[in-house]
């Protein structure tokens, strides 16, 4: 009952952490990219006229970190017949700023009052206009979202991909399993279709702005920063043919009894493969008990694992693939499974699969193991 508590408010948790960061980086994304963006492709049905500049100065921003400078411009245009009064430099959501007071009086100095300029204006209702329709710099703040939404993607995946155990009753090919209390069949962690839809999302919208970004860079060190992140979207796409070749593997369904575990007691464990079995050249089950610690040192939070169990139960090729049955003691000396802030102990079955020319079955099965009675004896 305790545990499955802490399993329900850990959800919730991780519920709360999706809603949080992805509305932030929803919203981060709609204010510096895909409205900014929505500006651009309107722009490019745009009327292209003359603007008169009418007011221009320098607008600082004081801040500690270091002062900003702003040109700020007003001008005048006509388009469609009509007059029409704009400000916009470009589509940049943090505008057109230097850090540099310089680089923006120089700005200036090219855009005083009374200079006249080429500029885009909405020819439908000429109250929309720009100087610079280009993309320009502005397109890197695609980058802010992301630490926000790759949050709620990190919390989203744990959220889906926790392991999960129901009892069910035992397939056809287990005969012979102790009834007693019934079976308990094993889910996979993880789910490779979820992981191939989201990192292919990552990198379709990632490569898109990219893209864009270096076909509008001006210079060479401009393309080479760029081309810095269209190669990181790239490797990220690369990994989506992996995941999708992972999810086209047979699964493997587990079942073990007795449902309950606890140190020292003996289990019989069935396997059975769904799919073309006979693509897998070798199967290895292992139980693996594993620690895991986080402490810190000063500032620095460290994770460090280690496993202190590792038993191969199954180690198959040929026709055996398919299904079987393999008998397993946890050592009557062992620890349970638990789980604290900083300390964890897990049990789990890991699964590897040989396949040739094609990505390998690797996959886990979490298994609960109980403290035992009369002090964790079987």
């Amino acid at each position: 009952m305790a545990d499955s508590k802490a399993r329900r408010t850990r959800s919730w948790v991780l519920l709360l952490f999706v809603a949080v960061f992805g509305a932030a980086g929803l919203l981060l994304a709609w204010v510096m990219v895909l409205r900014p963006f929505a500006d651009w492709v309107a722009a490019r049905s745009w009327e292209e006229t003359t603007c008169e500049i009418t007011s221009a100065r320098v607008q600082v921003a004081y801040d500690d970190d270091g002062d900003s400078f702003t040109p700020v411009i007003a001008y005048r245009y006509e388009v469609g017949g009509r007059v029409g009064n704009g400000s916009a430099i470009d589509f940049s959501p943090s505008g057109h700023g230097y850090d540099d007071r310089s680089d923006a009086e120089r700005w200036i100095a090219e855009h005083d009052v009374g200079s006249r300029h080429p500029c885009w204006a909405d020819p439908e209702t000429a109250d929309r206009a720009v100087l610079d329709r280009g993309l320009g710099g502005w397109l890197l703040w695609a980058l802010a979202p992301l630490p926000f939404l790759g949050v709620a993607i990190g919390a989203l995946i744990a959220l889906v991909n926790g392991g999960r155990m129901r009892q069910v009753e035992a397939p056809s090919v287990a005969p012979g399993l102790p009834v007693g209390g019934g079976p308990l069949e094993l889910e996979r962690e993880g789910s490779p279709w979820l992981t191939a839809f989201l990192l292919g999302g990552f990198a379709l919208i990632w490569e898109t702005f990219s893209l864009m970004a270096f076909g509008q860079a001006g210079d060479a060190c401009s393309q080479v920063f760029i081309g810095l992140f269209v190669l990181i979207g790239a490797g990220v796409g690369l990994a989506v043919p992996y995941q999708v070749g992972r999810a086209l593997n047979p699964k493997l369904e587990l079942v073990i009894s007795p449902p309950a575990l606890a140190p020292g007691v003996a289990f019989d464990l069935l396997w059975r493969m769904e799919g073309r079995s006979s693509r897998v050249r070798r199967l290895v089950i292992k139980l693996v008990g594993k620690e895991t610690a986080t402490y810190k040192r000063g500032t620095n939070t460290s994770t460090v694992e280690h496993v202190f169990h590792e038993q191969v139960l199954a180690d198959v090729s040929g026709a055996e693939v398919a299904s079987g049955m393999a008998a397993g003691e946890l050592p009557a000396n062992t620890v349970p499974s638990f789980k604290s802030t900083n300390n964890a102990i897990s049990w789990a079955l890991l699964v590897q699969g040989d396949i040739a020319w094609w990505p390998d079955i690797d996959d886990r099965y979490e298994i609960t193991v109980g403290p035992g009675i009369d002090g964790g004896e079987g």
